[in-house]
């Protein structure tokens, strides 16, 4: 080929390449329109407690969150790099390490996520229903559907899939999707998970909670949360009201949490009808997780 060729070809390509870039690029779109709840309806079923994390307000936590269940790589952190909401579930393990699924919003470069994926020697690409990705090292399953939403399971994306094709009906109250909407960060529990020390402490007390749910928004390096506890009648709420700063004295003390009194003398709590709310408790963000893992590891007796 004579210099003159090789020089044009080289032109050309110059020109080309970036318009086949920004075709790519082009392809990221906005969320389709959903309730914010009627996300979680894509995670699979009955999970244990779910989650939902404003990325802009909650990265670090949940960077936290990844590493704690060792998915956190450089394809992970470029994948979720134009995320702005997370839902979530988190189920526990061997007693210790998070299993996930996440449903991802955002305004994805979709098709170039798939080429570096696709050309990566440490993923493999699958198809059911659609393409998904499974790394070849710590078995996490990712899939683009489209619409700027990623899937990302460790064993579930085929469910998953089938969810979004046809998203099943997701149950959840009036004040839950309320706080979800004004919440940087908000952990449901539609049931309190079997065997769990979360479930071994309530039992402790004599009380059946039906659901609970915890809202938070980001100050600083802390969370200000405020949580509901939903009993079975108004009279066990006003108990359980009555013996909530009880509990969470032991627990603060469990914890080797320091100036417990100013703590508790913050921390406010209201019953509602078969509902006991409480508000004004702050954690740093570094305690949510391992305070998470600990409420949903296995009780020891079991």
């Amino acid at each position: 080929m004579s210099y003159r060729h090789r020089k044009s070809r080289i032109i050309l390509a110059a020109i080309v390449f970036p318009v086949i870039l920004l075709a790519f690029a082009s392809c990221a779109t906005a969320p389709p329109k959903m309730a914010t709840e009627e996300w979680f309806a894509l995670l699979p079923e009955k999970s244990s407690m779910y989650i939902y994390l404003d990325r802009a307000k909650s990265s670090d936590l949940l960077d936290e969150i990844l590493v704690s269940a060792k998915l956190l790589d450089n394809d992970v952190k470029y994948i979720l790099s134009k995320t702005d909401k997370i839902y979530g579930t988190m189920d526990i393990s061997g007693n210790s390490q998070p299993v996930l699924s996440i449903v991802t919003l955002g305004s994805y470069p979709a098709s170039l996520i798939n080429l570096r994926l696709s050309f990566s020697k440490y993923w493999e690409k699958k198809k059911y229903k659609k393409v998904y990705f499974v790394n070849k090292g710590n078995k996490l399953e990712v899939a683009f559907p489209g619409n700027s939403v990623i899937l990302i399971s460790q064993k579930a994306i085929e469910v998953m899939l089938e969810n979004y094709i046809e998203p099943p009906f997701f149950k959840m109250l009036e004040p839950v999707k309320n706080d979800l909407k004004s919440s940087d960060l908000l952990i449901y529990f539609p049931a309190v998970p079997e065997g769990t020390a979360l479930k071994d402490r309530l039992t402790k007390i004599r009380t059946t909670v039906n659901e609970i749910w915890i809202a938070g928004n980001r100050k600083r390096d802390d969370y200000e949360l405020s949580g509901a506890f939903i009993v079975s009648t108004d009279k066990q709420a006003k108990v359980f009201a009555a013996l909530f700063r009880l509990i969470i004295t032991a627990w603060l003390r469990e914890e080797k949490v320091k100036d417990i009194g100013k703590v508790l003398k913050s921390i406010t709590v209201a019953v509602e009808g078969s509902t006991v709310r409480v508000s004004g408790f702050e954690i740093p963000e570094k305690d949510i997780v391992p305070a998470l893992i600990k409420l949903m590891q296995k009780d020891k007796e079991n």
